[in-house]
């Protein structure tokens, strides 16, 4: 009997031994699964809870020249180069700017900011048909009409953001960004041209009728006219239009985020009054051919200003309603490491309702692609992207105590994707957060 009992002795206190043992592995295990999850998601010194920046970029694009060309002694323009090798939408200049400053408080699982700035653009065409009546007074076209001109728009406005990010469970996040913006100028895409027509006499027949409006919620024409009086500015932020930003990042493996955004959904519109604008008129009709005119005495500019009027229009009272462009995107963000150190993005984007091209539908594509290193003390990224009409190769570094991170960025950018890579344009920027 007692044989058998301390038989069954050995043989529980062997079972209990298995599962003591089992748990305390299993229990290792897991402990060892949260510790890693805790080191992913633990903040780390170089991580802020409240940090107050400014940040402050500009950048220059066009599709033809090289910056370097305007550093010679000499600038030579090839007009006849220009109008053979250069697109069908003819020379493109566009100039950008942002100026922001901004406070964050940031936490693991909530982040809440506030955002003010200014972004003014500038985007400027020149045909090709004019370039070609430049270049060779377009002999092609003898006795044919053309339509040689501009195309212009220009926006900039105020705008105020409060950025919250929040966590939903272990694996989403999700942004919103209220925004309420006041347009402080704003001119949609708008073609300026004029109808020419040379004759094979030797004639030219120039024809034009124009009004170019300028909105702002500034009193610009009561100012230009020397109206004086101290701004109203409860009007001016009663024309003020509101929109939303919502944008969500969800783990989809344990080293591929996916993300989606929605950029200025539009909630209630900017409402404006053309209170600039004006108007020109052109109707000439030369009376002699110009080889004539040249051996005679030259051009009678007093001839042509007879045919020629430009003069302000008052606003008419009518309203328009100003929206910021809508944008959707998509983008992943792919972990090479299975940490920070080097992410991959990719990313695409819709564009509607946007007003600083020359098309009917206002619409757009853009898309990036963006590596990052990040050393947590030092950052740099290379990023090859088209946003907002312009291809861009940008260079970005950050160095961060935490107390105090100063950011540079450089670009080469052209409205061309070849010209990007070889300086038709540059863009830089500077940032500098203080926090703790």
């Amino acid at each position: 009997m007692k044989t058998k009992i301390y038989s069954f002795m050995k043989k529980a206190i062997l079972v209990l031994l298995i599962l003591v043992v089992s748990s305390g592995l299993a229990f290792a295990e897991k402990s060892e699964k949260s510790s890693k999850k805790k080191d992913k998601d633990d903040r780390t010194f170089f991580d802020r809870f409240w940090e107050l920046g400014v940040t402050a970029d500009v950048g220059l694009a066009n599709n033809y020249f090289a910056i370097l060309d305007f550093f010679h002694e000499t600038i030579v323009i090839d007009m006849d180069k220009m109008y053979e090798t250069i697109g069908y939408k003819g020379l493109t200049l566009d100039v950008g700017a942002e100026v922001h400053i901004f406070s964050n408080i940031l936490t693991k699982n909530f982040e809440l900011g506030f955002d003010i700035g200014v972004d003014p653009t500038i985007n400027f065409v020149l045909s090709k048909d004019t370039i070609g009546l430049i270049s060779e007074g377009n002999g092609s076209k003898i006795d044919q009409e053309m339509s040689i001109g501009v195309g212009v728009a220009t926006a900039a406005y105020l705008d105020v953001d409060v950025p919250v990010m929040f966590t939903l469970g272990d694996k989403l996040k999700f942004h919103v960004t209220p925004s309420y913006f006041i347009p402080l100028i704003y001119l949609p895409y708008t073609d300026v041209a004029a109808t020419v027509k040379i004759n094979s006499d030797g004639t030219a027949q120039v024809s034009a009728d124009q009004t170019l409006a300028v909105y702002s919620a500034l009193p610009i024409y009561n100012y230009i006219n020397g109206d004086t009086t101290t701004l109203d500015y409860f009007d001016i932020l009663s024309k003020g239009g509101f929109d939303i930003t919502v944008a969500g990042e969800f783990e989809f493996l344990e080293n591929l985020y996916l993300g989606a955004s929605a950029t200025n959904i539009p909630i209630v519109p900017s409402r404006l009054q053309s209170n600039y604008a004006y108007k020109v008129t052109v109707d000439y009709k030369m009376e002699s051919s110009l080889l004539e005119t040249l051996i005679s005495g030259g051009f009678n500019s007093e001839s042509f200003q007879n045919c020629y009027s430009y003069e302000p229009v008052e606003s008419d009272g009518s309203t328009i309603n100003v929206f910021r462009p809508l944008k959707f995107g998509f983008w992943a963000d792919w972990r090479v490491l299975g940490n920070d150190l080097l992410i991959l993005t990719p990313f695409v984007q819709m564009r509607f309702l946007d007003a600083t091209v020359g098309n009917a539908v206002g619409f757009g594509f853009d898309y990036a692609l963006k590596g990052l290193l990040d050393l947590k003390f030092f950052r740099t990224s290379l990023t090859s992207s088209y946003v907002d009409n312009i291809f861009k190769q940008e260079l970005a570094f950050a160095f961060n105590i935490r107390f105090f991170e100063l950011d540079l960025v450089i670009s080469s950018q052209a409205t061309s994707f070849s010209k990007s890579f070889c300086g038709s344009g540059v863009g830089v920027g500077v940032g500098v957060i203080l926090g703790f």
